[in-house]
């Protein structure tokens, strides 16, 4: 439901011709279809084969979606975000550089992307797979999903303000953390002026003051 209606608001507000569906596990598959809205309404897990669906290397996916964003693209991944590394702590840990990896290297090429990720749930039939490759059948249990959108910041902005995310529009939504590549520290001024009913002294701390601002107090 809640990805029905992000594909209704996404086709209204940029157009339903500049609204791409992929499939991504180990390669990238575009979805040929008239109407992405009826696509998506009659997904069944036979129609969600597409490719090595048992090898979906997260890491991976966010690199080749990355690699197709760029400073006028918007790019919004849906998954359940699960790492499958046996439990094992080092592992997660080695997950993480290379995710971080992935964005610093877009960062180099001169694409500086600020990310939002909204977590969802909805209810679920099948078979889950948990951190240690363990099988569980699932019947009908609310599982969590997120939806993961980049882009550069006036993208982000545009698309927060034409399609907020929030319980109002969105039947399982859960929370949200925005994460943008914008400084705005430099839109903030402030200062202090020291006045007789001081107690104490204080000054500004050079590390992080500038010309222009004075900031952080020690």
């Amino acid at each position: 439901t809640d990805l029905r209606e992000l594909l209704t608001l996404l086709n209204y507000h940029y157009g339903s011709k500049n609204v791409n569906l992929y499939f991504i596990n180990k390669e990238v598959y575009p979805i040929n279809s008239q109407n992405n809205i009826d696509y998506i309404t009659n997904l069944t897990n036979e129609t969600f084969k597409v490719g090595l669906v048992n090898e979906s290397d997260l890491n991976k996916v966010f690199g080749q979606v990355l690699d197709k964003t760029t400073n006028n693209t918007l790019s919004i991944v849906v998954s359940d975000c699960i790492y499958s590394v046996g439990g094992s702590a080092s592992a997660l840990s080695v997950q993480k550089t290379g995710i971080e990896n992935a964005f610093l290297n877009k960062n180099q090429k001169g694409v500086k992307l600020s990310t939002e990720i909204v977590q969802l749930n909805s209810q679920f039939d099948g078979i889950y797979y948990d951190t240690h490759n363990g099988k569980h059948v699932l019947k009908g249990e609310l599982r969590p999903y997120y939806l993961i959108a980049l882009g550069n910041d006036a993208v982000m902005s545009d698309l927060n303000t034409k399609i907020p995310f929030n319980n109002g529009k969105f039947e399982g939504f859960k929370k949200k953390l925005f994460l943008t590549a914008k400084n705005y520290s430099d839109d903030l001024y402030y200062t202090l002026l020291k006045t007789i009913s001081d107690v104490g002294s204080y000054s500004f701390n050079k590390d992080y003051s500038t010309s222009k601002y004075k900031k952080g107090i020690q």
